[in-house]
């Protein structure tokens, strides 16, 4: 057990991975990044300049074979993504290799105007609404992100709760606060909700740090695996909360509205997302995320 323990230690450390492609015959330069399931290397292959993405074989396989379907999926879309060249799937390693994208193009796009930015995104979600899993099968990516209808709603439920308990523990709001944000969630939100008739095509990781700009001075998308069908709003909402101190809420809130296909749906999506992002991944934040929640239900309404 001690052994494996050890392996696997190795294993995250890229020692294991290192081996593994060089056998292949792939070199590695340098490691770019570093988590807990995964390593993305700087590589050469076939006398290209490529990332190397490294899963966990057992655990985070999904993810590899996530980012091949998904690229095959928005191929024939105006999309640009990497260029994908090969992924290999065993027990004893899990990799993706694609087109190694140099930093200086992210940073070209997070010079350009927001405005323009957001237009990317939504003709960007508008394409990927072409793809709905009335005519594929489904991504295979169940376990970071509920599906839409039932699980879903009890995913949304857990967090509310969990926000609830929270904000008592801290005693960040007062008790007729409370009680006025249960009754907006559970009498407005969650009870009108019904599940959509399409799911579609969803990045579900969009953010300006997965945007670059290619050569043809194109904005692409990197990062695809997270993708699954969802909820048409969801990556709009994702984007929404993401990019929220780069704009005027309620002016950005207007120009999106013709593209929701059910408002409590995004609002749903908003919700889980922001309780995400300001609380799961910065504990200290949860203060200013109740300031956020309570400024989109002024944004938002109850149109």
């Amino acid at each position: 057990m001690l052994w494996l323990k050890e392996k696997k230690r190795r294993f995250f450390s890229g020692i294991e991975v290192k081996k593994e492609l060089r056998k292949r015959g792939i070199k590695v330069l340098r490691t770019l990044q570093e988590s807990p399931g995964g390593i993305v290397f700087r590589g050469d292959y076939e006398n290209k300049k490529v990332a190397i993405k490294s899963y966990h074989p057992q655990f985070l396989y999904f993810k590899c074979l996530n980012e091949y379907l998904a690229f095959k999926l928005v191929s024939d879309l105006k999309i640009r993504t990497p260029q994908y060249f090969y992924c290999e799937i065993r027990p004893e390693v899990c990799f993706a290799i694609t087109e190694f994208i140099p930093f200086d193009l992210f940073r070209a796009v997070a010079s350009k105007p927001f405005s323009q930015i957001d237009n990317f995104v939504l003709n960007f979600i508008t394409q990927l609404k072409r793809k709905t899993s009335m005519d594929f099968g489904p991504l295979i990516n169940k376990n970071l992100a509920p599906g839409i209808g039932k699980d879903y709603l009890e995913y949304l439920n857990r967090i509310f709760e969990y926000f609830l308990m929270k904000t008592k523990k801290k005693k960040l709001l007062s008790e007729e606060k409370i009680k006025s944000l249960k009754s907006y969630y559970y009498h407005h939100l969650i009870s009108s909700l019904k599940k959509p008739e399409k799911f579609y095509l969803s990045h579900a990781d969009l953010s300006l740090k997965h945007l670059f700009l290619s050569s043809e001075n194109q904005i692409g998308v990197i990062d695809w695996e997270e993708a699954m069908f969802l909820d048409g709003d969801f990556d709009l909402a994702v984007w929404f909360v993401r990019t929220q101190h780069e704009r005027q809420l309620r002016d950005f809130y207007k120009k999106i509205k013709i593209y929701l296909n059910n408002l409590n749906f995004f609002k749903c999506h908003l919700f889980r997302e922001g309780f995400i992002q300001t609380y799961y991944k910065e504990p200290k934040r949860l203060s200013c995320f109740i300031d956020v929640f309570q400024s989109w239900m002024g944004v938002l309404g109850d149109e």
